[in-house]
């Protein structure tokens, strides 16, 4: 009889690793959901081609052959290259491997091409196959696999957009028809048939499917308790990607691109971000949004791509504007893609970039370096801005109306879910008000009332369809500068007045005095929000409605009922100065401690790059490891099989350790022959060697094989003559 068809059974087999094709196929499905794949189609094509590959068990050179087609072919498919041919097409894609592979030593991770990006994928799932035959159809054993399945398709149902409601019923469906399938065929195939009820495995098949419904049936019918504990995926979110995904939690503060999910505590990080020169503390601005979606703020004002010139700046007599320097220095090489400033942008140009534009957004005042028409990430930037000094008479007297529709447009937007009481609260607050700044200012008071407190761990998060500002103004009370800024906002435009959403960093920590600039380290902890209002005719105006804050920016009176007074800028002491005189001890270590988060850590592109000596080490490490493996895999896979069966007791492990003996023989070139019986094979080696152990193994093989069962203690007489033949062939 032919050794493969004595050991792969076709119909069995094939089931078997069918069902194991299936479970594999729900690590696919949700990637066009998860990632940038747009169609999964040639995957699953290329997938099944590698296991129909693998279960043939062609020769190596035509296996390896066979699934480098399959690769070349999917990707010449996927990447056409303008309609080359696939003659064509082959150098272009070596040249692209090579590029990738450099960019890959280089630690330019994010330059690696979609093509090399697929062709590592399809030799995973070239891989993947491989390793699902051998766990199938020689071990018998699948639930490590299924196990990783069932906590793969659950993870990203909680963490992700993929609703695996149907996929998990799949999913344990498969795995019981497995594990009850391959229980079934080792005992079978341990008893070598002896005795095996007629249509058993259709009769099995039948009592699990049965078993399966059943049991499905009713779990969805009978009542489900409560839950008992709070949902632990807030917390996990948030301690993973300190994203949150707008759930509760602690996060790490740092400044972020995604608000769209605002609420949970943090923890809090004093990584610095960047060193500043500046003449006195100074809030950062990094960029403005205008959309409130009733959980978070999103942007959608199309970006202006040109430089607001000067001459945009206010023209009424309400505000004193200086021009002004600064200079920034980022951090252990973090970078953005914007440029952090204070006040408003000046520089039609900077020093470190003098053949560079800067670009600033009328909208989200984002201000960045082009090069080539991409965003630069400078390290170190030296500009100037315009420092403003407002006079508050002057503020009240501008009652101008909002001319410009599309900032009434952009800046007065609310979700039509706020809830009435959010109206009537802001009417209520501002009903002795008479114009737009005292407005402004009855609403940023209002958060400085003892009834708000500044929270920074144990902060509430929204419930489903529950308005993030009415749960903050009306239920919690508490939470951080998010929470106040966005009330504020909220509230003006529930007056129709125009206010938008900033984000960036306060002052920081003063860390040296110089004569006319002083330096300022700020950090992470440093991330902040405040608010903006438009007056006509003068522009945005800042507000600080977070509680233990004080604005930098300079008012020339103070404000009777204001909770924390700005004194007058001809003041000789700093500002910085200002804030530690007016606050107590307790407020400056709150502050410290502490700003905001605007949900994401340390925003992608602050990342530190790796060194590219230590990716050359790690490279050739790997590279060495591979190519010890080729090389010794014989060695390595012989001792492990050897070291494997060597631990085990049970005379039951006797056929299955001889038929391995047989594939580890043929693995370093004592193959049976298609005409040899086994005791034939047996002689022929035993004769090579000069010893009788393989004939004395085959005998009791084949009277255990005919008898249905081995003998006692079997594999303890046996295992020294197994063990003697092993080491004998140990390369």
């Amino acid at each position: 009889m032919n050794q493969r068809r004595k050991h792969i059974h076709y119909g069995r087999d094939g089931f078997l690793y069918g069902l194991s094709f299936l479970l594999l196929l729900e690590w696919l499905l949700p990637l066009p959901l998860m990632t940038d794949t747009g169609s999964i189609r040639f995957f699953l094509i290329a997938t099944f081609l590698f296991f129909v590959v693998s279960f043939l068990q062609t020769p190596l050179i035509v296996s390896f052959l066979a699934r480098v087609v399959i690769i070349l072919g999917s990707l010449y498919v996927l990447f056409p290259a303008g309609g080359t041919t696939p003659i064509e097409w082959i150098p272009l894609f070596f040249s692209d491997l090579t590029t990738s592979i450099w960019s890959i030593l280089t630690g330019n991770w994010y330059d690696l091409s979609d093509v090399f990006r697929s062709f590592l994928f399809l030799i995973l799932l070239s891989i993947m196959s491989f390793l699902l035959f051998y766990w199938t159809v020689y071990l018998r054993r699948i639930f490590f696999f299924l196990l990783s399945t069932v906590l793969y398709v659950t993870v990203i149902d909680t963490f992700t957009i993929y609703d695996a409601t149907v996929a998990i019923v799949r999913v344990i469906g498969i795995g019981v028809l497995l594990l009850g399938f391959m229980y079934m065929y080792r005992t079978i195939e341990a008893n070598r048939y002896a005795n095996i009820p007629r249509l058993l495995p259709i009769r099995m098949g039948l009592v699990i499917t049965g078993l399966f419904v059943v049991t499905g049936f009713i779990s969805l019918i009978l009542p489900k308790p409560v839950p008992q504990w709070d949902d632990p995926v807030p917390f996990l979110q948030a301690a993973v990607s300190g994203e949150g995904m707008g759930q509760g939690g602690p996060r790490r503060i740092g400044y972020g691109n995604n608000d769209e999910r605002l609420g949970g505590g943090f923890i809090d990080d004093d990584t610095p971000v960047f060193r500043a020169t500046v003449e006195r503390g100074v809030y950062w601005r990094g960029e403005t949004k205008d959309f409130y979606t009733g959980a978070g703020w999103e942007q959608r004002t199309t970006a202006a791509g040109g430089y607001r010139g000067t001459n945009n700046f206010g023209t009424t007599e309400a505000a004193e504007r200086t021009i002004k320097q600064a200079n920034v220095k980022m951090y252990n090489e973090m970078r953005f893609s914007h440029m952090f400033y204070p006040g408003e942008w000046y520089s039609q140009t900077i020093e470190e970039h003098q053949n560079d534009p800067v670009v600033l957004d009328e909208f989200t005042e984002k201000a960045e370096i082009l090069s080539g028409g991409e965003a630069l990430s400078p390290q170190e930037y030296t500009f100037e801005y315009v420092d403003t000094s407002y006079n508050i008479d002057g503020l009240r007297n501008v009652n101008g109306s909002d001319n410009n529709s599309e900032i009434h447009e952009y800046y007065t937007q609310l979700p039509d879910t706020i809830p009435e009481r959010v109206f009537e609260l802001a009417e209520e607050l501002t009903a002795d008000a008479t114009n737009r700044y005292d407005q402004a200012k009855a609403i940023e008071d209002h958060f400085r009332g003892p009834e708000f407190t500044y929270e920074t761990e144990d902060v509430a998060v929204p419930a489903a369809g529950q308005d993030y500002v009415d749960q903050f103004l009306f239920e919690t009370q508490q939470g951080y500068c998010d929470n106040f800024s966005t009330s504020m906002i909220v509230l003006l435009r529930t007056l129709d007045i125009p206010a938008r959403w900033v984000k960036g960093f306060t002052a920081g920590t003063m860390v040296d005095v110089g004569d006319e600039a002083n330096s300022y380290t700020i950090s992470n902890s440093d991330a902040h929000s405040w608010v903006e209002v438009y007056f006509p005719g003068e522009g945005w105006v800042a507000f600080e409605p977070t509680k233990g804050f004080t604005n930098t920016y300079s008012f020339d009176q103070e404000f009777e009922n204001e909770a924390d007074p700005i004194e007058a800028p001809d003041r000789e002491t700093s500002q910085e100065e200002e804030e530690t005189e007016e606050v107590t001890e307790d407020e400056v270590e709150e502050e410290v401690e502490e700003e905001d988060q605007t949900e994401a850590a340390v925003a992608e592109d602050q990342s530190t790059p790796s060194s590219p000596v230590g990716l050359w080490v790690t490279a050739l490490i790997l590279l060495a490891l591979i190519v010890l493996f080729f090389f010794y895999r014989k060695r390595l896979i012989t001792t492990f099989v050897l070291l494997y069966y060597r631990s085990k007791k049970d005379d039951r492990v006797f056929n299955q350790a001889y038929e391995r003996l047989l594939w580890l023989l043929e693995l370093n070139g004592y193959k049976r022959e298609s005409s040899e019986t086994l005791s034939e094979f047996a002689t022929r080696f035993d004769q090579q060697f000069g010893f009788s152990d393989m004939s004395v193994l085959t005998s009791e093989y084949e009277r255990t094989l005919y008898s249905g069962k081995p003998a006692a203690n079997t594999w303890a007489r046996q295992r020294q003559h197994w063990e003697r033949i092993v080491m004998k062939i140990k390369p």
